[in-house]
C-alpha cells in the first residue's frame, strides 16, 4: 500500500509487514533508503515530536526534507494542481492538517506516498508506534482489551481505526455525551451497572467525582491534570493488577529475538529469546513449565539435552526420560537407564532390550540378570559368571 491516512486502509498481514521493517530498521538495514529521496513535509508552526521524529529519520535513511506551514495548503489554488507540480518534484509527502479531505483529495491525483502526520479525525502514526511497542511487550496484543477513557478525538479516532482493522477489543470510558460512535462505552449511564470499587478507584485517579465519572455531571477544573502523579497511580493500579508478574526483555537482538526473555507469573506467560525463562518458554537455552529448546529445562521439556520431570530429546533425563540417550525413573532410548528401562541397550533394576539388559532383572536378547534374566542368552549374575564369559559372547553377536 501507498499511502497512511486511516488505518482501516490496512490488514494485519500489512501491519506485521511494517513491524518487520521496523525491526530490520533497528537492525541497521535499509541504509541510505531514502538517499536522492525527497519528503515534502507540511507542519503547524507548534508541532514538535512528530516533526523531528520524521525529519531525524528521513535524515538518517539519507533522505531530504522540504518543510511548509501546513496553512500553506489553504492557498485558493485547488489540490490538484498543487499535487501536479508535486509529482514532478516529491517523492512522498507528510502532512499535518485539520482536514483529512485534504490528504484524501492529495492522494487521487499523487504519484507519491502521502502520510498523515495527525487530523482533527485521526493520528495513524501515532497508534501505529503504540501497536508496535505493545507488539514487544506482549504476549499477543490483538488478544489484549483495550479501555480508552476520554471524549472522542483524533486519538480516540485513531484507536477505533485500529480495533476496525486490526480485531482489537476496543472500548471507551467517558461522560455521556462524549463518546465516539460505533465504539461501546463503557458505564453509560442507565445501561450498565459498573462494579463500584472501580468506579472509586478512576474518581480517585483522575481527581473527578463519581457524577462526572458516569456523566451526571460535567466540570470544568481549575487545576489542571498533573500527569507525573496520574501517571504513578497508574503504574501502581497496573503493577497492583498482576503483582507475581515479572517480564524482562534485553535490547540485545539475536535474528529478531531477544538475547533473553524472562515472562513470569501466574498464568500461562510465554518466553521466547535466546535464553528463555517462562511458564511457557522457548529458546536455545529454555527453562519452563512447558519447555523447549536445545538446551532445555523444565516440568516437560523437548529439545536436544533435555532435563525435566517428563523429558524428551537426543539427550534426556527426568523422572520419565524419552530419547537416544534416555536417564530416568522410567526411560525409553537407544541407550537407555532407569529404574526401569527400554531401549535398544537398557541398565536399570528392571531392563527390557531388544540387544542387550543389564540389571537386577533383564529381559533381551543378551540378558543380564543379577536375579532374573530372560533372553536368547542368558547370564544370570548370581551363577558366578565370569566377565570374559559375557563379553565374548556381546563380541560374537555384536561385532566391532
Amino acid at each position: 500500500m501507498r499511502n497512511t491516512i486511516r488505518l482501516t486502509d490496512f490488514t494485519i498481514e500489512k501491519l506485521q509487514e511494517i513491524f518487520q521493517i521496523t525491526d530490520d530498521l533497528q537492525e541497521g538495514k535499509y541504509k541510505n533508503f531514502l538517499r536522492d529521496k525527497t519528503v515534502i513535509m507540511f507542519f503547524t508552526a507548534s508541532s514538535i515530536r512528530t516533526r523531528v521524529t520524521f525529519e531525524k529519520g528521513i535524515y538518517l535513511l539519507g533522505g531530504q526534507t522540504i518543510v511548509f506551514p501546513s496553512e500553506t495548503l489553504d492557498k485558493k489554488e485547488n489540490i490538484e494542481d498543487v499535487t501536479g507540480y508535486l509529482n514532478n518534484w516529491a517523492d512522498a509527502v507528510v502532512i499535518r492538517h485539520k482536514n483529512i479531505e485534504v490528504l484524501e483529495e492529495m492522494s487521487k491525483y499523487s504519484e507519491f506516498s502521502v502520510i498523515n502526520a495527525m487530523t482533527d479525525v485521526n493520528h495513524p502514526c501515532e497508534i501505529l508506534s503504540d501497536l508496535y511497542a505493545l507488539s514487544k511487550i506482549r504476549n499477543d496484543f490483538r488478544k489484549d482489551r483495550y479501555l480508552f477513557v476520554g471524549a472522542k478525538g483524533n486519538i480516540g479516532g485513531a484507536w477505533k481505526e485500529a480495533a476496525e482493522a486490526f480485531g482489537l477489543n476496543f472500548v471507551q470510558c467517558c461522560p455521556s455525551g462524549y463518546e465516539m460512535e460505533g465504539v461501546s462505552s463503557k458505564w453509560e449511564l442507565n445501561q450498565t451497572t459498573p462494579e463500584m470499587d472501580k468506579l472509586v478507584l478512576l474518581s480517585d485517579i483522575f481527581g473527578i467525582s463519581l457524577d462526572e465519572l458516569v456523566g451526571r455531571e460535567f466540570i470544568v477544573h481549575e487545576n489542571p491534570i498533573k500527569y507525573i502523579e496520574l501517571n504513578a497511580k497508574m503504574d501502581t493500579i497496573i503493577n497492583s493488577k498482576e503483582p507475581y508478574r515479572y517480564e524482562y526483555k534485553s535490547k540485545r537482538m539475536i535474528r529478531n529475538l531477544p538475547f533473553i526473555h524472562i515472562n513470569l507469573g501466574r498464568g500461562l506467560y510465554k518466553a521466547k529469546g535466546v535464553i528463555s525463562i517462562g511458564v511457557i518458554s522457548c529458546g536455545i537455552i529454555s527453562v519452563g513449565i512447558l519447555s523447549c529448546g536445545v538446551i532445555s529445562i523444565g516440568l516437560l521439556a523437548l529439545g536436544i539435552l533435555t532435563i525435566a520431570v517428563f523429558a524428551a530429546g537426543i539427550i534426556s533425563a527426568g523422572s520419565i526420560a524419552l530419547g537416544i540417550l534416555a536417564v530416568g525413573a522410567f526411560s525409553v532410548g537407544y541407550f537407555s537407564v532407569g529404574a526401569m528401562a527400554i531401549g535398544v541397550y537398557s541398565i536399570g533394576a528392571d531392563a527390557i532390550a531388544q540387544r542387550i539388559a543389564f540389571g537386577d532383572a533383564a529381559a533381551g536378547h543378551i540378558a543380564i540378570g543379577k536375579t532374573s534374566a530372560r533372553g536368547t542368552i542368558e547370564f544370570l549374575l548370581k551363577n558366578h559368571v565370569s566377565a570374559d564369559e559375557i563379553r565374548s559372547s556381546i563380541q560374537k553377536e555384536y561385532p566391532g
